[in-house]
């Protein structure tokens, strides 16, 4: 099912590839390795519904997997953004908190900044800043920074955040 899937995305027919991996998941429902990439694609398409949904089923699973902990709680922030969800991300990404891998401690940071706990999102995001030195890695300690310069200032979404630090990235590098 994966791969006939893959060979679908590779040809650029995404409705093919939906329905091989919801035969698969329909085969064999125990599985996740099937779930990921569906609900990986469905992000990407936008149907951000579906794709939490598929994340929240894995984690039933298997509570487990950190990515789909990681995007289930981008999800919950940035495309369901309610105050028990934030409380919900905060709870999943626990676990991140002194991870090592720069996804997991950028989605730990903007779950913090989220919920103004400033301290903690400035601690995640210098340290997946320190790890992986891309922008999209240390946009959630830029954001941290934004707030604390202006408190008036509204981010709806990691991708906001994303364009205004390498705004600033790119304005920074005229001057040093």
């Amino acid at each position: 099912y994966l791969l006939l899937a893959n060979s679908y995305l590779v040809k650029g027919d995404s409705g093919s590839a939906i329905a091989s991996y919801n035969e698969g998941i329909e085969a064999i429902p125990e599985t996740i390795k099937i779930a990921l990439p569906l609900a990986s694609l469905y992000k990407g398409q936008g149907e951000y519904g579906k794709a939490k949904e598929l994340y929240e089923a894995v984690l039933e699973k298997n509570a487990d997997v950190d990515v789909a902990i990681n995007n289930l709680a981008s999800l919950l922030t940035d495309k369901f953004s309610s105050e028990a969800n934030l409380q919900k991300a905060r709870e999943l990404t626990l676990r991140f908190e002194n991870a090592t891998q720069p996804y997991f401690l950028d989605t730990y940071a903007w779950v913090y900044a989220q919920l103004g706990e400033l301290d903690k999102a400035k601690s995640g995001g210098n340290r997946g800043r320190w790890n992986h030195p891309d922008t999209h890695a240390f946009a959630a300690a830029g954001v941290e920074v934004a707030r604390i310069f202006d408190r008036h200032l509204s981010i709806s979404s990691m991708y906001t955040a994303d364009m205004l630090v390498v705004k600033a990235v790119f304005a920074a590098h005229k001057y040093f």
